[in-house]
């Protein structure tokens, strides 16, 4: 995953909280447990997403080596029509 959409993620996140914070009046007990209802859903998220990244940069070899093997056969079928044409 693209390191600048975690960073703007997290901003993102962060910026709604604070918004949350200054506009929601609420107990000092209320707000703690949103805030940590809020990092927790964040840190879930995140986490999700990377796992997800993890998943696919790990299949990107298997599906390299499969175009390279398209690529090849493709070249070798059209290399070998041309040659049975001539």
């Amino acid at each position: 995953m693209n390191k600048q959409i975690v960073l703007t993620f997290l901003g993102g996140a962060t910026v709604g909280a604070v918004t949350a914070l200054l506009l929601a009046p609420r107990s000092g007990a209320d707000t703690r447990k949103a805030i940590s209802d809020g990092v927790g859903d964040a840190l879930h998220r995140t986490q999700s997403a990377l796992g997800a990244a993890r998943t696919r940069v790990s299949q990107l070899p298997g599906a390299i080596g499969d175009a390279g093997s398209a690529a090849r056969e493709a070249f070798s079928d059209h290399y070998h029509a041309d040659s049975a044409h001539n």
